[in-house]
């Protein structure tokens, strides 16, 4: 089972039984290694059939000890309770050591978001009420350009070596995962988590994680939610009106649309202005 705190402790306190496993099994290579020595050795056949077991336990060990990171990004603008259900499944699928939410910052398949990038991750705080592991990052608010994925792969490749990499996509974009920036690239370096699907759309995704397997070498899991009704862009056009946004939003983000003035028509009052006479 892997440790469910932060990642200070997933690697030093929360892995304390997966290090004592390491050092049982060291102990009996020792043991094994003494014993090889002695005047009456096991049959070869034998001996080596020991040494692969030994050695294949001690692989598992250290595999568990290897953090899992998964990547949660989006536009978020704003974040609502369907953002909030995909990221609990798949914390809840892949019992992560940490999970980076990262709000894009241009992201390349669509405009660059109206909201302020410092206002968006001010409403993504309301992500870590899932998890203690949860860590919002601006990463990629601070670069300039459009926000590629592989990118942001990369740089948490390299920040933590050795991870697991996960990402975290909805079933729309497992279907066009391959019209990505460097897609190869993606799939070698991480495990994607289809977080959430539209009912009817099984078949659909469990054949394209089947052809980026045999094609690519892909990884892909499924969570198992079921799509939340509920979007961003709704939100923000008045689709879904005002009246109805308690439900949906978590309590703080609603509390900074409210603050910010966000999401209003272009003729609508401000909140603490009166209108001109």
């Amino acid at each position: 089972m892997r440790p469910s705190g932060r990642v200070s402790r997933g690697l030093l306190t929360g892995s304390r039984a997966a290090g004592a496993r390491v050092l049982n099994v060291l102990d009996e290579l020792k043991m094994k290694m003494l014993h090889f020595r002695g005047t009456v050795a096991p049959p070869p056949n034998r001996q080596m059939n020991n040494q692969r077991a030994a050695l294949a336990r001690v692989l598992n060990v250290l595999d568990e000890l290897k953090m899992k990171i998964p990547l949660f990004g989006g536009t978020f603008d704003p974040p609502h309770n369907g953002h909030m259900n995909n990221l609990r499944a798949a914390l809840a699928l892949v019992r992560p050591d940490k999970a980076v939410v990262m709000p894009a910052g241009v992201p390349p398949h669509k405009a660059a978001s109206a909201t302020p990038g410092a206002v968006r991750l001010a409403m993504c705080a309301c992500f870590a009420a899932a998890s203690p592991v949860v860590e919002i990052s601006d990463w990629e608010l601070c670069r300039p350009g459009p926000s590629y994925t592989v990118d942001t792969l990369e740089m948490l490749a390299g920040r933590y070596p050795g991870a697991d990499l996960y990402l975290a996509v909805g079933g729309d974009m497992l279907l066009s995962v391959t019209h990505w920036r460097r897609w190869q690239e993606i799939l070698q370096r991480c495990t994607l988590v289809v977080e959430s699907r539209a009912p009817g759309q099984d078949g659909a995704l469990r054949q394209a994680a089947r052809r980026l397997t045999e094609t690519a070498g892909g990884r892909v899991l499924f969570a198992g939610a079921v799509s939340y009704p509920c979007a961003s862009s709704d939100l923000r056009s008045g689709r879904i009106p005002r009246s109805r946004w308690p439900a949906l939003l978590p309590e703080p983000v609603l509390r900074i649309i409210e603050e910010q003035g966000l999401y209003r028509p272009a003729n609508a009052p401000q909140p603490g202005k009166e209108e001109a006479p």
